[in-house]
């Protein structure tokens, strides 16, 4: 049985939630300790850069965070057929060809797709936050004081636009589910003692 757009978003909303305090926990901190801890190198932490190269290094290691956010849901889909909000809300993604788990690329995409955005508004304004107040209207960085504000609206866009694809679709399957070749499906109790 397809799923219901309602229980589709709460799946979505509550691995946002996730994906939130997997960013809480894995500070720039943890990882920049767990680089110099594994490279004995200190590249990371050099207090002596230029406002350029710092927030590139800033980016870089969110850049880091996102792609192990992605990557873990990425893997719960492909191992597990379903994220953790799913898993929840009792829904499996399956490919929608076969109706069997996704293949990585599947996985991979549609999770780039859902979570990307949201990871990218976790990413920059909190990795620019640092430096925007050491930035200098009148120097080339200007632009930087407006990047997470485009980062943040281009994500609403994106999200609307799922939304809207999904809305309007008469299976209910938005432009991720269309591009990754996927389908949702509620979980029955009976398909679930069976699964046991």
């Amino acid at each position: 049985m397809r799923a219901g757009f309602a229980s589709r978003v709460l799946a979505w909303i509550i691995d946002l939630a996730g994906l939130r305090i997997l960013f809480l926990v894995a500070s720039e901190e943890v990882f920049v300790g767990a680089f110099q801890l594994l490279s004995g190198s200190d590249v990371l932490s050099s207090q002596t850069d230029s406002v350029g190269v710092g927030l590139l290094r800033q980016l870089a290691v969110g850049g880091v965070i996102g792609l192990v956010a992605i990557g873990a849901m990425s893997a719960s889909l492909r191992i597990l057929g379903a994220t953790p909000g799913q898993r929840l809300v009792g829904l499996l993604t399956l490919d929608s060809a076969g109706r069997d788990r996704l293949e990585w690329s599947q996985a991979v995409g549609r999770s780039f797709m859902l979570y990307g955005p949201f990871v990218a508004m976790l990413i920059v304004p909190a990795q620019f936050a640092a430096f925007i107040p050491s930035f200098n209207p009148d120097e080339d960085m200007a632009w930087a004081h407006l990047l997470p504000w485009v980062v943040r609206a281009g994500a609403v866009a994106w999200y609307l636009f799922l939304f809207t694809t999904t809305r309007n679709d008469e299976d209910g399957r938005g432009f991720h589910d269309l591009a990754s070749r996927s389908i949702v499906v509620q979980v029955t109790a009976k398909s679930t003692a069976d699964d046991g």
